[in-house]
């Protein structure tokens, strides 16, 4: 087993060598036409070891982890989780990514999953139109949700303390 395929497996659980190429996952994923290597090449260009063509495509942040992939895989393969392992080690080893308000993104997810107990959009939205500084670029159609009704003002902080033992887990995992 290669490298990729070892670092893959420690942090996923999953193993690439399980995949046979029968691409039921890359026809299923809503995102593969975006994707530079659609999810079957990864998975493949994995058990290859290629490491450096893996790590700098633009799918292993497009992933939307919806999870289609890993239902329509007849192996049993999460390919949802390799992409999040393939996430970590990018960020580990610092590769940029080829998109890069994708790690900003997934860093304002957690922040308001943590601090609201949900991903509140307007929070996330508003936090990545400061970062990027495209404050008001869609105003207008921020305009437009919140008077169709589809744009919550006020967050929902129900499961706020679940969602924070998590983080707690997490962190103490971290820590071994």
């Amino acid at each position: 087993m290669n490298k990729l395929a070892v670092q893959i497996k420690e942090i996923s659980g999953e193993d690439v060598h399980l995949c046979y190429q029968c691409e039921k996952c890359t026809s299923g994923c809503p995102v593969a036409y975006e994707m530079e290597l659609a999810p079957a090449q990864i998975m493949h260009a994995s058990q290859l070891g290629f490491k450096k063509m893996v790590l700098g495509a633009n799918s292993i942040w497009l992933c939307a982890s919806c999870e289609t992939c890993t239902t329509r895989c007849p192996q049993g393969i999460d390919t949802s989780k390799v992409m999040d392992g393939l996430r970590i080690i990018a960020r580990r080893e610092k590769v940029r990514a080829k998109i890069p308000e994708m790690p900003l993104f997934y860093n304002i997810i957690l922040l308001s999953l943590r601090f609201v107990g949900c991903i509140y959009e307007p929070l996330v939205a508003g936090i990545m139109k400061i970062r990027t500084g495209t404050l008001k670029k869609d105003m207008p159609l921020a305009r437009e949700f919140l008077k169709k009704g589809k744009l919550r003002l006020f967050p929902n902080f129900r499961n706020i303390f679940k969602i924070n033992s998590i983080f707690r887990k997490v962190k103490k995992y971290e820590a071994y």
